[in-house]
């Protein structure tokens, strides 16, 4: 009979107790006393709770031990700051010995702790592609249970990062593993093994062209796009089709007309967070492809539901996101056609919004806004209207002299279509001071890209300069930096 607590601290102390009874009753008195609660994970963490915690685990006690993992599951969940505490308490050590074992509920207490830890980017963590026999162990765990095979799915997806492990995996049951998650029912199933397959397949035409010859495989990941499927569903099968025709495994016109109306269709949510990453996805998808690009203007509503990214949200903190992601949409439409940077521009008062965008807060949105500006400015006519009216030429140049890469990167290159000879910002550019000096420092800048932005810059003010200009190029990059840069050995 398990033992009550009469507080957190002496639950704490019980820890150390050898009696079943009153360990179980300590474990389970904390367990249900953190979930769902911030300020009890900070003070039992306060009070030191993860040495014995792990000393619980250790014990390899069922069910005391599983419900000791369930407690480090839920201080997990707290946040990216309880999860650095329970990485440096060696936790993930002692859950790795967990997956090894017999007993199979304390193997999927230390799975889904494991799971939830790893969910979290850019942590100093182990890196378990370097623990022997860890990641076939998860393979070979997929099919022993439901929870077992989502949690693994999880694992496998958050940690697969190179083309290097993605071969590796390759060489494993896992395309037949992830196949059965997806036939199942189960939603939370369904998401793992999608979420898994989108991170196998990103940017690797070998596994794209082995998921599409798995006939059963692709045709489940389109039925997973279906209206009636789980919003979160639909948008992951989305994922990994977009993944595939990226890679040109997939090319038919219906699939192409399948995945776009699904992508458009998430855009066009109500939920700000099925929105964001919709639009998101529609980057990715029409990117580089001028098809897609017309067919996506086609789309009922998508420009106007796009320009309502921008209207604050009931969620300020969000709203930063929602306003560069519809950025990146507008920048992959305007791309490459000039009918569609005509409908962005007059119909959705694009301009207003990018020119509020390039002076944002949030670097995220400066940076998207950088990029649509750079789209719509290879328009000849909007850059000698709209483009000029609005004068973005401004905050261009403040955003070049920025220590940002990124920032520098975007702004150099939009720059260099401001200075095209049929563009009227170009004389105004060269009237401004110091423009000639900002444009040699970029030609000297360490980056390629900012590099090469720099030389075309140059290039497009000399076309058909007069000689003060070019003697003031001259003072400003001699003819022996010039020499230098047409030796430079960078690949562009």
């Amino acid at each position: 009979m398990p033992v009550k607590c009469e507080s957190d601290v002496s639950a704490v102390r019980l820890l150390k107790e050898k009696d079943p009874d009153q360990l179980y009753g300590a474990v389970r008195h904390i367990k249900n006393r953190v979930i769902g609660s911030r300020t009890r994970k900070q003070e039992y963490l306060d009070v030191g709770i993860l040495p014995e915690l792990i000393g619980v685990i250790k014990l390899h006690s069922t069910p005391i031990s599983v419900e000791a993992a369930y407690i480090c599951n839920s201080l997990a969940h707290g946040g990216r700051q309880y999860v650095e505490h329970l990485i440096s308490s060696g936790l993930v050590e002692t859950l790795i010995d967990g997956i090894f074992l017999e007993e199979q509920k304390l193997v999927e207490a230390c799975l889904r702790t494991i799971r939830t830890i790893y969910q979290y980017p850019n942590l100093e963590c182990q890196n378990l592609w370097e623990i022997e026999n860890f990641i076939p162990r998860l393979i070979d765990l997929m099919m022993t249970s439901e929870i077992a095979g989502q949690c693994c799915a999880m694992i496998i997806g958050s940690v697969c990062k190179s083309r290097e492990q993605q071969a590796i995996l390759f060489t494993t049951p896992i395309l037949n593993n992830i196949n059965s998650l997806l036939l199942t029912e189960s939603t939370q199933s369904n998401l793992a093994g999608l979420f898994c397959l989108s991170e196998l397949s990103y940017d690797n035409h070998f596994v794209a062209q082995e998921v599409v010859g798995n006939d059963k495989l692709v045709k489940r990941l389109f039925e997973l796009m279906r209206r009636d499927k789980y919003i979160l569903v639909q948008y992951n099968a989305a994922k990994c089709l977009t993944n595939l025709f990226r890679l040109g495994a997939l090319n038919d016109e219906r699939s192409k007309t399948q995945i776009l109306d699904t992508i458009v269709y998430l855009c066009l949510s109500e939920d700000i967070a099925i929105k964001h990453i919709g639009a998101n996805l529609l980057h990715e998808l029409i990117e580089q492809n001028s098809e897609l690009q017309l067919w996506a203007s086609y789309s009922q509503h998508l420009m106007r539901g796009l320009s309502r990214f921008f209207v604050a949200s009931k969620d300020p903190e969000f709203s930063p996101r929602l306003r560069a992601a519809a950025f990146k949409a507008f920048a992959a439409l305007g791309e490459t056609q000039e009918d569609i940077r005509k409908s962005i521009i007059e119909g959705e008062n694009i301009i207003s919004h990018l020119k509020f965008g390039l002076q944002d807060d949030s670097l995220e949105v400066q940076v998207a806004a950088l990029s649509c500006l750079h789209s719509l400015s290879r328009s000849v006519k909007q850059l000698r209207t709209n483009l000029l009216d609005a004068e973005v030429w401004e905050p261009l140049l403040k955003l070049i002299k920025t220590d940002d890469d990124e920032l520098v990167r975007t702004s150099s290159r939009t720059l260099c279509n401001l200075l095209l000879d049929f563009s009227p910002s170009k004389d105004i550019l060269l009237e401004q001071e110091g423009t000639v000096e900002l444009l040699s420092k970029l030609v000297l800048n360490s980056d390629d890209e900012v590099k090469l932005n720099g030389v075309w810059a140059l290039m497009n003010i000399t076309y058909k300069a007069n000689s003060d200009l070019r003697s003031k190029i001259l003072s400003h990059f001699g003819v022996l930096q010039i020499l230098e840069t047409v030796e430079d050995d960078c690949r562009n």
